[in-house]
């Protein structure tokens, strides 16, 4: 097939005295007619080797690892990149590690292929003439959407346990589905994934619940419930989230919750878009530790949102301001939940939360759709937004922002009031003013001024 080399790895092998050949990704994702973004080509030249061949050439090295064999190529001209990696056999300590205790170089390409994970990632094409060489299967199990390993899968997981994880998300992103043999070595080695480095371990779940889009052409519209079904059948979700495992067979409420708190949870990042999967399977992720405590759920959205800022931040690796915006929708997930919140109260919550509003109608949405008795939307958002309008139709202040009063206007009108009670006063002029829009004119606003000063120093 002349068609899966590219042009650099064309150039790359004109310039090598063996044959150089890709594999992994590309060539699967090449014959399955899919996006490609990995270029790993090998031979059985060293690195040394290979070096010493591109001296003079248009092809720069970038990084060498001789340990392992590997190194990053970029070829000048264009800017494009491979990474190189000699033909190897690897040793493993056992018990799961990722990292193999013993390199050896210099064996064949069958050798090499041995080595690897999975029959579909052992394909390997020569750069030059195209033709395939599949030493283990890999064509077939193509053609029947199958993943198996490439030897005996006792010693392709009891090698390195994050080919767990890996065997879960090729299964999700391409809908193929694990060989029984290799599926149930999958269960029997899952504990090796406490080896794992809790990077790697996240890397491959972060993916696993993006894994629907992954290939838009596959039209594999159900790929992250998939994965996160088969974390759970399989038993590895306790090595990766076991909070939400303490939640298989935890019943709730009959008369509104259908399912148990896991079932749930998993339900409602079902129904929820892309950007709040994690937070919809974080919601009730509090759920098991409070039950378990106190024998009942109450406050369970507090303890969770701290539980979920704790797992998004320490375990999946993931920016602050996501792990706060994560903490804040659980912690306010359950915000008027019976509709009987004083609507005064409910103004001042809408507009504090203005920027959060969106996603946490999204979630609560989710929420009460996951519990399967209901469809539709939740009457506490119908709620929310009937107010919502009613204070934009009246024009309260949306924010500190909007409200006719500035820091600036209360040093020049109260220059006796220390500066440090200003954030708090026009905090509490901006809740006043979203309760009764029509007193958002500068000159109303102070007038109430000194009576809240006075309420500071009272307190």
């Amino acid at each position: 097939m002349d068609s899966i080399p590219s042009n650099t790895m064309k150039k790359l092998a004109g310039l090598l005295p063996k044959p150089l050949y890709v594999t992994g990704g590309f060539v699967r994702n090449r014959l399955l007619e899919l996006p490609v973004t990995d270029s790993d080509v090998c031979s059985a030249l060293t690195t040394g080797e290979v070096q010493t061949a591109l001296t003079g050439s248009d092809f720069l090295v970038r990084a060498v690892y001789p340990r392992m064999g590997t190194m990053l190529l970029e070829d000048a001209t264009d800017g494009s990149q491979l990474e190189y990696t000699a033909f190897r056999t690897e040793s493993y300590a056992g018990g799961g590690g990722h990292t193999p205790c013993v390199v050896r170089f210099g064996c064949s390409l069958e050798e090499d292929a041995l080595r690897r994970d999975f029959t579909v990632n052992a394909i390997y094409c020569d750069c030059v003439s195209g033709e395939l060489t599949d030493p283990t299967g890999g064509l077939a199990d193509l053609k029947s959407r199958t993943i198996r390993t490439v030897t005996a899968p006792e010693t392709v997981f009891g090698s390195d346990g994050l080919r767990l994880l890996r065997m879960v998300r090729f299964c999700a992103q391409l809908g193929f589905s694990p060989e029984d043999l290799t599926y149930r070595a999958a269960v029997a080695f899952r504990g090796n994934l406490m080896d794992i480095s809790v990077e790697r371990k996240a890397d491959e779940f972060l993916k696993i619940l993006d894994a629907d889009r992954k290939y838009p052409a596959l039209h594999n519209a159900d790929g992250h419930l998939r994965g996160v079904r088969m974390l759970m059948e399989t038993g590895m979700m306790e090595y990766v989230l076991p909070e939400l495992t303490l939640g298989v067979g935890m019943a709730q409420r009959a008369d509104f919750h259908k399912y148990d708190v896991a079932e749930h949870s998993i339900r409602a990042f079902a129904l929820v878009p892309p950007h709040l999967r994690l937070t919809a399977l974080l919601h009730d992720i509090g759920k098991p530790a409070v039950f378990l405590r106190k024998g009942n759920f109450h406050g369970h959205e507090i303890e969770g949102a701290e539980i979920a800022y704790e797992i998004a931040l320490e375990r999946l690796k993931l920016p602050k301001a996501q792990c706060r915006r994560i903490r804040d929708l659980v912690a306010w997930h359950m915000y008027d939940l019976n509709c009987r919140t004083r609507e005064n109260k409910l103004r001042v919550f809408l507009a504090e939360h203005s920027e959060l509003l969106e996603d946490l109608f999204l979630l609560k949405n989710a929420d009460y759709e996951a519990c399967g008795f209901h469809t539709g939307e939740c009457p506490t958002v119908t709620r929310m937004r009937s107010v919502l309008q009613r204070m934009r139709e009246q024009g309260a202040p949306n924010s500190l922002k909007e409200l006719d009063l500035t820091a600036a206007d209360l040093k020049q009108s109260f220059p006796e009031i220390p500066a440090r009670h200003y954030g708090l006063i026009l905090k509490k002029l901006f809740e006043l003013a979203v309760k009764i829009p029509s007193l958002n004119t500068r000159e109303t606003l102070l007038k109430h001024v000194k009576g809240i000063e006075n309420a500071i120093h009272d307190a």
